[in-house]
């Protein structure tokens, strides 16, 4: 009886022993070999992105496109930014209208520049070409005028051909010729300033977007 109960422990403890050193199929497909990551089931199921956006914030500084531009404007002697967006014209050149205004074909060879609020107020954009004399342009336009002339008037553009300032209707409307040269090409400029409250934010604004034309060869 004894020698029995002899074999049966001797028997349960070799399978205990057994047991522990075999694996199954899943585990061994579970055990890493040298250098080798394995991953667990589910790992990363249900984790947040890496990839986190940050919030915008309102009050950082706007970031402009290479079609838009901050033009500064001064009006009553206090500078002012506003935004302007690029526009180009079939009369191979481009310039920067801020909001509010408009570029428009008038006629061929011509363009306008006018005020939304009020298109009394306007410049007439004419590209000349190459090789044009500014001089015999100004002898015409003071020729042809139709109210009291001054040349030499004072314009915010640098490197102005010639500026003449041309008042017609008793005084109520102000005309400014000038020209300049942009590239080899002469552009010739006719600004209408109405004697109303709203010249004193039209004049410079029209300077400021003039001051911004690129044309081609």
């Amino acid at each position: 009886m004894k020698k029995i109960k002899l074999f049966v422990a001797a028997t349960l403890l070799i399978g205990a022993l057994a047991a522990c050193g075999t694996s199954t199929p899943e585990e061994e497909a579970q055990t890493p070999t040298d250098g080798e990551v394995v991953e667990t089931p589910g790992e990363g199921e249900g984790e947040e992105p890496n990839d986190i956006e940050e919030p915008v914030n309102d009050d950082e500084e706007m970031i402009l496109i290479p079609e838009m531009k901050e033009l500064e404007i001064e009006v009553e002697g206090q500078i002012e930014k506003r935004i302007a967006h690029l526009e180009v014209s079939d009369l191979n050149y481009s310039l920067f209208v801020l909001e509010g205004y408009s570029l428009e074909a008038e006629e061929p060879g011509k363009d306008v520049l006018l005020m939304d609020y009020d298109n009394e107020f306007f410049v007439r954009i004419e590209p000349q070409g190459k090789g044009v004399n500014a001089e015999e342009i100004k002898n015409h336009i003071i020729e042809y005028a139709q109210g009291t002339v001054e040349e030499g008037r004072s314009v915010p553009l640098a490197n102005v051909e010639y500026a003449v300032l041309e008042v017609v209707e008793d005084g109520a409307t102000a005309i400014i010729h000038t020209a300049k040269d942009f590239n080899g090409n002469l552009f010739k400029f006719t600004m209408f300033l109405p004697g109303k409250e709203a010249a004193e934010g039209a004049e410079p604004s029209f300077w400021a977007m003039l001051d911004t034309i690129s044309a081609g060869e």
